[in-house]
């Protein structure tokens, strides 16, 4: 192919989430399609342009499959290029590894059958992978790009790049999006498609794998989740002790399915005071996870729904409480479990954590209150954060108090997604900053 066989159609301005784009549309002849480009800022000055080769994905790109990591590939290449101001988003038309989406979907059902995804495109009469990146380099040249750094895992490409004589100086990674659904298949594409992915730290059974309880933690304490719902103004509730709901329907449910996919639920008596909540998944499909309740003084009431419906909480108080008001809850069949008193008067964090790793939990999802929350964060003891921000505001009781500690808590690989009305803000705390 040749840059004659290249036809720039038409481009206009393209506003997204992420900010402001230029989108082109190329032709390529004799009829082989077409190719989207989003292109940021000025180029023209780049010494090195960041550039990612997108496959299109309609089931990952649009309908966000957790069968692949597709859409949150491109939702991270769009969110780096946005952050530097400046790049290129090549979106070329290979649904399924140049398949085509009717033998894309077949290979589905043979995967669902046990075959691996490149089996499953070899009993299709199919290549392994039928993608080329020829046009891709047309439009580099077209755009006098000599130069770029990658975003991809896929090496493939990068030689494609160099091969047509394009520097591929640096390559960008691309943090997998790691589910139960889609763990085999990144394996696949590690060992079988030689991506370069790190997934040795990722649990390998289905079974035990979860959307945020993937990484294998070395530790005497559990992986932590912690997920809350905002305002806008940063408000978890309108004031203290009194119960708001912020969530929309949408994101609720992501939140129980959530929940679903950890060992443990984790709140302060804060919580069960203020909201009397049940901790249990009604929104969604999967198992309980076991309340854990932080009670310095077993203030819990006898009459909380969390004692008397679903999976039997663990309440961890402190070990000078009266064994008279611990029996009332052993009567009732309540694991109580102490721990001894920091220096504020409070649980020990990090002993309740051991007391709860040794129970069996390996994955905990903290959903609160302020001063649950605080603590966590305080004592570096927050491995994940999935927030969720409603559009509204409350003037209310912030999240954290003023007693977090510098360095600050910081996150990093954040992905969003729009739920309803709602905004998910997801991703790692920086291990440098907190661990």
């Amino acid at each position: 192919m040749t840059e004659q066989n290249l036809t720039l159609i038409t481009q206009c301005v393209f506003p997204t989430i992420y900010g402001l784009f230029e989108l082109h549309l190329y032709q390529r002849h004799p009829d082989e399609g077409d190719v989207i480009v989003l292109l940021m800022g000025d180029i023209s000055h780049q010494e090195s342009v960041l550039v990612r080769m997108h496959s299109e994905c309609l089931t990952g790109d649009a309908l966000r499959s957790d069968r692949c990591d597709c859409g949150h590939q491109l939702s991270q290449a769009i969110q780096m290029i946005a952050a530097e101001g400046a790049g290129i988003i090549l979106y070329l038309r290979q649904e399924g590894r140049g398949i085509g989406l009717p033998d894309k979907i077949r290979a589905y059902e043979l995967q669902d059958q046990g075959y691996d995804t490149v089996d499953a495109n070899i009993l299709l009469d199919h290549e392994i992978d039928e993608r080329e990146y020829e046009v891709a380099a047309l439009i580099l040249h077209s755009l006098r790009i000599r130069k770029v750094r990658l975003i991809t895992n896929n090496n493939k490409k990068i030689e494609a790049l160099m091969n047509a004589g394009i520097d591929v100086q640096e390559r960008v990674v691309v943090r997998p999006h790691v589910t139960a659904h889609n763990l085999n298949y990144l394996k696949t594409k590690r060992d079988r498609l030689k991506h370069l992915l790190d997934l040795d730290h990722f649990f390998p059974s289905e079974q035990d794998a979860s959307e945020s309880g993937l990484v294998e933690h070395k530790t005497s304490r559990p992986w932590i989740t912690l997920a809350y719902a905002q305002t806008l103004d940063g408000s978890i509730t309108s004031k203290k002790g009194e119960k708001l709901l912020i969530s929309g329907p949408i994101s609720l449910a992501q939140t129980h399915r959530l929940r679903s996919l950890h060992d443990g639920i984790l709140v302060g008596i804060g919580t069960i005071l203020a909201d009397d909540p049940q901790l249990n998944v009604r929104y969604a499909n999967g198992p309980n996870p076991r309340p854990i309740i932080l009670d310095s003084n077993l203030r819990t009431p006898i009459s909380s729904k969390i004692l008397h419906s679903g999976t039997p909480p663990v309440i961890i108080c402190a070990d000078d409480v009266a064994p008279e008001r611990v029996a009332q809850f052993e009567n009732l069949g309540i694991s109580v479990a102490r721990s001894v008193r920091d220096q504020y008067g409070l649980i020990s964090i990090h002993e309740a954590l051991s007391l709860v790793y040794c129970m069996g939990l390996k994955r905990v999802m903290v959903e609160g209150g302020q001063k649950v929350i605080t603590s966590f964060l305080a004592h570096r003891l927050v491995d994940e954060c999935v927030i969720t921000v409603a559009p509204r505001f409350a003037g209310g009781l912030p999240v954290t108090t003023s007693l977090l500690p510098d360095p600050f808590p910081e996150m990093e690989n954040i992905s969003l997604q729009v739920l309803g009305g709602d905004i998910v803000i997801r991703g790692r705390v920086r291990t440098n900053v907190l661990n």
